[in-house]
């Protein structure tokens, strides 16, 4: 079983990743998705023992993909920020480009609020903002967990003003 943390729209705050980076001390992946790519050099600087992908968002001026895919414990992973897709507005390019790829599953952000569906047999996941959160006064985080059936568990978490983690979804597919 491999399990990553989802970031994305740390825009240059990173308490709140130190501190999941505590108390999920058994992570083998970091997924950040943008805004901003900064942070998630920092966050590969700071712990060396999990493997960092990320991309560029739309506030990151840095040479950095916009997009990425990435094979994790057998399921392809597409890696976005999201506004190229127009995310904003929906989810119909998003859901097209995943399927013109081939992907299991698709990590987004951009919006900083959190997202989780199967839309057209694809897992469209968005962590929410771990800084800047929209439509709540909590930072939300992710949780990918796939096990050895195959098995996709996705989380979403939230960060109370005490900061407490608190889980507020989870599906597995």
């Amino acid at each position: 079983m491999k399990k990553a943390l989802v970031l994305s729209d740390s825009h240059g705050s990173l308490e709140n990743v130190h501190l999941i980076m505590e108390k999920f001390q058994d992570i083998h992946t970091v997924f950040h998705l943008g805004d901003l790519v900064e942070d998630a050099n920092e966050i590969k600087k700071n712990y060396s023992n999990v493997v960092v992908e990320f991309v560029r968002g739309n506030n990151d001026y840095k040479n950095v993909p916009y997009e990425k895919e990435v094979l994790f414990c057998g399921k392809k992973v597409l890696l976005t920020h999201g506004h190229r897709q127009r995310v904003n507005t929906g989810f119909l390019s998003l859901n097209l480009w995943a399927k013109e790829k081939n992907a299991d599953i698709v990590l987004f952000g951009h919006t900083h609020k959190p997202f989780l569906d199967k839309g057209a047999g694809i897992v469209l996941f968005n962590p929410g903002s771990i800084s800047l959160p929209r439509g709540s006064n909590m930072p939300n985080f992710g949780k990918l967990e796939i096990n050895d059936r195959g098995n996709i568990c996705a989380e979403i978490f939230a960060i109370d003003s005490l900061k407490n983690i608190n889980k507020i979804f989870q599906n597995t597919y």
